[in-house]
């Protein structure tokens, strides 16, 4: 038997997940040598039910297991396994990994520098607006945006990345190639398209299950080096999100809104309980020191610390200062001032932000520094 077959037999037992196989492992040495034990083995090593241990011997086990791997090959699945090289470091390090991770697309966007921005499925225009802003300025800095493909906040980072024409990363609940909610089945041909990944710890053919989506959660934080709540309730999923990031020593960004705005005070008391609040993608990569060399190589900016001068500033930047001379504008009016597109207003701001040369508001305005 080999090691791929192995190791989806696993992923076919309910009751089976990251901790009974890391005590399997941790038992028996290897993945193959779990196959040639007895049932009561596993069950006394795993306090696994006998009988579950008996299915995860079965011939129909075995048989099942194998079509599996003939449907990922029919179906440009890829699996990836734990001691595989494009295995995720960051994954790899939190307290159950995945033991198997099925794939559709690019399998390397799964190893790039990744913020996860989340929130609530039923988001205000403003943490919309926010959460794709954010999105699509880390991904011009060439930072990979991660989220779960859920409507509200985590499809707004996902278009936000695809409107930058950047990979970003789906993390399902559901097997990778069954799109849930059945609304985003175009967005998730269009991240596919541009290169992005569309990834699962659950096999094909896994239903819509509730409990699957906080499991979920633990890998869209794991794969990250920070997780950006955009908008969130008291009862959100994101704060689930969030929960995991802090146990997986991950940093954790909060966008700030009215306090008594019951949509965002879940985000507002992750900032009470000293998540850092952020008006601008450059507090996030002020925070995260490989984030600002990345955007340092990727934009031909000079350090944070360095003064701007008239000299280092381009055409279109010195536009965009002129047009905030009067006063702080939002990128759209910004846009309508200047005839600029609203997409490159955006980029060129950012730019502008790590130069010194202007400061973000709440609102998404930004005014010249003082």
């Amino acid at each position: 038997m080999n090691r791929k077959l192995a190791y989806v037999r696993l992923t076919l037992i309910d009751g089976i997940g990251p901790k009974t196989v890391k005590k399997l492992l941790e038992h028996f040495g290897d993945v193959e040598k779990i196959f040639n034990a007895s049932p009561s083995e596993i069950s006394i090593a795993t306090r696994l039910r006998l009988d579950k241990a008996e299915e995860l011997l079965s011939e129909k086990n075995l048989k099942n297991s194998e079509d599996l791997l003939h449907f990922c090959e029919d179906n440009s699945v890829e699996i990836i396994l734990p001691d595989d090289e494009s295995y995720p470091r960051l994954l790899r390090e939190i307290a159950s990994p995945p033991f198997v991770l099925f794939l559709r697309g690019n399998a390397r966007v799964l190893s790039a520098p990744q913020i996860a921005i989340v929130g609530t499925r039923k988001p205000t225009p403003y943490g919309l607006r926010s959460a794709e802003e954010f999105a699509y300025q880390l991904s011009a800095l060439g930072v990979v945006v991660t989220s779960g493909l859920a409507l509200g906040i985590d499809t707004a980072a996902h278009k936000g990345a695809l409107k930058a024409n950047r990979p970003t990363v789906a993390v399902l609940a559901t097997g990778c190639e069954k799109i849930y909610p059945p609304e985003n089945e175009k967005l998730a041909k269009e991240i596919l398209k541009t290169g992005g990944v569309l990834v699962s710890e659950f096999p094909p053919n896994t239903a819509v299950r509730k409990q699957n989506f906080p499991n979920r959660n633990r890998i869209i934080s794991g794969l990250s080096l920070g997780v950006l709540v955009a908008e969130a309730p008291e009862d959100s999923g994101a704060l689930i999100t969030a929960s995991y990031a802090i146990e997986q020593n991950r940093q954790v960004f909060a966008i700030p809104a009215r306090i008594d705005e019951k949509n965002f005070v879940g985000a507002m008391r992750l900032i009470q309980q000293g998540a850092k609040l952020v008006l601008s993608v450059k507090d996030i990569i002020e925070e995260l020191p490989p984030f600002e060399s990345l955007a340092e190589t990727r934009l031909g900016i000079p350090s944070t610390s360095d003064k701007t001068t008239p000299q280092t500033l381009d055409q279109e930047e010195r536009i965009i200062l002129d047009s905030l001379s009067a006063g702080s504008l939002d990128p759209s009016g910004i846009a309508r001032k200047t005839g600029m597109l609203v997409q490159r207003v955006s980029a060129v701001l950012l730019k502008l932000q790590l130069k010194g040369a202007v400061v973000a508001l709440p609102g998404n305005r930004y005014e010249l520094k003082p």
